[in-house]
């Protein structure tokens, strides 16, 4: 219960801020947090927490749809510029600026090397600088 404790909040906005959608971001969070119990009920064990949710909650996202337009409550200059990001994109740019991912937890979370995840940030920052400017 700790672990929920400590990162349901964190989930859920990353998942929210993802897919634009209150109740499909709690039930990815719910089954985010399912995955975990079930993977340590099975015996095994979790060197970290935080990346095991945060990699289980982009697996579980890859098959959610966003939606089309911000909810009111995220319709903040900085949220419409968000949604301007191409899809692919959103999960490094959120682990990164949102929720305080470096690189090289990207990689744990979402595969692939560092170089390439540093280079995407920088060519991410470069195009988004006062949305980027105010994360960091």
């Amino acid at each position: 219960m700790d672990a929920y404790d400590e990162y349901a909040d964190m989930i859920f906005r990353h998942c929210y801020l993802r897919i634009s959608e209150r109740e499909q971001a709690k039930k990815v969070m719910a089954e985010t947090f399912k995955q975990l119990w079930l993977f340590i009920a099975r015996g095994n064990t979790v060197d970290s927490v935080k990346i095991f949710l945060f990699r289980e909650a982009n697996t579980l996202l890859q098959d959610v749809q966003p939606a089309t337009a911000l909810p009111e409550v995220l319709r903040s200059d900085s949220l419409k510029m968000l949604q301007q990001i191409a899809h692919e994109h959103r999960p490094l740019f959120l682990l990164h600026y949102v929720d305080g991912f470096s690189c090289n937890e990207i990689c744990q979370i979402l595969g692939g090397s560092v170089e390439d995840r540093t280079q995407h940030l920088e060519q991410l920052q470069h195009q988004f600088t006062p949305l980027t400017a105010h994360a960091s």
